[in-house]
């Protein structure tokens, strides 16, 4: 049986109305004030409702006002009635949102028609609105994320669509009736969301993060997960929706991706070094050919004073024995002078330098080419900057020797700087390098000397800074913009990817979270600067380089 509840101060007003309806078998409530009105509302939700405008505290607009804004009672049906004839009423009553009007005094039959049509409405209504919940549902149980709302105050899970069903059962169907919010969790997961995401959710209406849930046969599920709370109509939060989206499949697929990032990078690195393996070669046979060199010499001069030694030997025995001869002093001299005792007394402590000189320079580019080749980590190291600049300038030598003069200004007082030595490292070639082409192209166009590469690196505050600079040709006014784009070069077809300050700027302002920047002018030269924190992120270990 369908309910009207009838709000009237006039008391015959109202016992005439609630006969005429339930003539016509309508179940009746009635109130005589506004707020009895809403209370009656709210208490037995009627499926319609007919108020006087002019009530004893109050008027019906200030009642219609509330019921519209109570989720409860918004949708009940609402006519007005009043005796006065002012169509002002009739205009704001429906203004905010009455479903009709009634003039008194109303024949029965008004009232009945008004009443039909009104409770006709709401039926075609709720069809409609169940069409509608019911073709919702059907898409949260199509969705593939899970799809979860949750009592604020019980936590208990008030529905929860197939994905998530079959999200929590894992390999494992149970029971998920009646089931908790908790239950979706490991215990310490749920004691951090409960301590940090839920507050979150009432304060701020939202949150949203990565977390586990486990599964019923104990597996744990990695998801992106956004909690909102929703607001009842008091203004306290009477539910929590959720939507978790299953992230194994990608945190898989940014596990192979940062494998294969590690070895790509590693493989730059020894393509690199496989560019430069030419002058690496030259750089070490330089050293190997005087050392060579040297030690042939060093041979030949050690068999001219072993004979001049067994000479001695033999001048020594006589003069024990009794005395020298003339014959004897005679032939140590001319062995002495046939050997040449003075230049090889003056000339073998400078083979025996130079050759010592010569092996530490191969150490020193061996060193250099492991410390540069070296797999990177993708975890902070504290490293030497200006040894790593040195080691890298070292394997890139053959590039700019012959074009440039290569000037260091290091802060000798710099702090151990953490950093991904080995991406960095590639960072510093790929400028280096560029600079030293830069150079060679001036020197082609106009013929000058050798130029100069100038490394300096100082300390700026909470962060390093490190400039490369070189006297070359200068960045083109209209490249600059495009300078850091991928695939994008100036250098000839063959001589350039357009890779390298594409990753540098990648390297420097992602991984690093640092800056790069150039100062350039047409002809005159360009200095890159980059900056880097001196505190990074996280934990940070320390390498000490040799």
């Amino acid at each position: 049986m369908r309910t009207v509840l009838v709000i009237d101060d006039e008391p015959h007003y109202l016992s005439s109305v609630q006969a005429m309806l339930r003539s016509r078998g309508y179940a009746t409530e009635g109130a005589a004030s506004v707020q009895e009105g809403i209370d009656a509302a709210r208490a037995h939700l009627p499926h319609l409702i007919i108020s006087d405008v002019n009530l004893a505290d109050g008027d019906g607009f200030s009642l219609l006002s509330t019921l519209r804004n109570d989720p409860r009672t918004s949708t009940i049906p609402v006519v007005l009635m009043t005796g006065m004839t002012d169509a002002q009423n009739a205009r704001e009553g429906m203004k905010l949102g009455a479903d009709d009007f009634l003039q008194k005094p109303f024949k029965p039959e008004w009232l009945l028609e008004t009443v039909a049509a009104q409770l006709k409405k709401r039926e075609t209504l709720l069809q409609q609105a169940d069409q509608t919940r019911t073709r919702l549902v059907s898409i949260l149980e199509a969705m593939p994320d899970l799809v979860a709302i949750v009592d604020a105050k019980t936590h208990a899970v008030v529905y929860l669509n197939q994905a998530g069903r079959q999200m929590v059962e894992g390999e494992r169907a149970g029971d998920l009736a009646g089931c908790h919010f908790k239950d979706f969790y490991t215990a310490a997961t749920f004691d951090q969301l409960a301590a940090e995401a839920l507050p979150v959710a009432i304060r701020e209406g939202k949150w949203r993060g990565e977390c586990e849930l486990q599964t019923i046969d104990g597996r744990s599920v990695p998801v992106w997960q956004l909690i909102q709370a929703h607001e009842g109509p008091e203004g306290e939060v009477e539910f929590f929706s959720t939507v978790a989206h299953d992230l194994t499949e990608e945190t898989a697929a940014e596990q192979e991706r940062h494998r294969v990032e590690i070895q790509l990078r590693h493989a730059q690195k020894l393509e690199s070094i496989g560019q430069l393996a030419a002058g690496i070669a030259h750089e070490i046979n330089t050293p190997t050919q005087f050392i060579g060199d040297n030690t042939r010499f060093l041979q030949d001069s050690f068999k001219d004073l072993a004979g001049l030694l067994q000479q001695f030997n033999q001048v020594l025995v006589s003069a024990k024995a009794g005395g020298v001869t003339p014959e004897q002093v005679s032939a140590t001299e001319r062995l002495m002078q046939q050997v040449d005792l003075d230049y090889l007394l003056d000339e073998v402590p400078k083979a025996i330098e130079q050759s010592l000189s010569g092996v530490d320079r191969v150490s020193k580019i061996v060193r250099a080419m492991k410390e540069f080749s070296h797999p990177g980590t993708d975890e902070m190291t504290s490293i030497d900057l200006n040894h790593a600049i040195e080691s890298t300038a070292t394997v890139c030598r053959n590039e700019w020797k012959y074009v440039a003069e290569l000037v260091t200004e290091f802060d000798a007082t710099l702090p151990a700087v953490p950093c991904l030595p080995g991406e960095l490292n590639q960072v510093i070639l790929n400028l280096i390098v560029n600079a030293a082409h830069a150079i060679a192209d001036r020197l082609k166009a106009d013929g000058t000397e050798k130029g100069t590469i100038t490394i300096g690196t100082r300390r700026n505050g909470d962060r390093v800074e490190i400039r490369i600079g070189d006297t070359g040709t200068g960045i083109p006014e209209k490249a600059r913009e495009r300078i850091f784009e991928p695939f994008f070069t100036t250098k000839a077809v063959g001589k350039g990817t357009g890779q390298g300050l594409a990753i540098a700027r990648s390297v420097v302002v992602d991984k690093h979270a640092g800056t790069i920047a150039f100062e350039t002018a047409t002809g005159q030269g360009t200095t890159f600067i980059i900056s880097l924190p001196l505190k990074a992120a996280g934990k940070v270990s320390t390498t000490r380089l040799p």
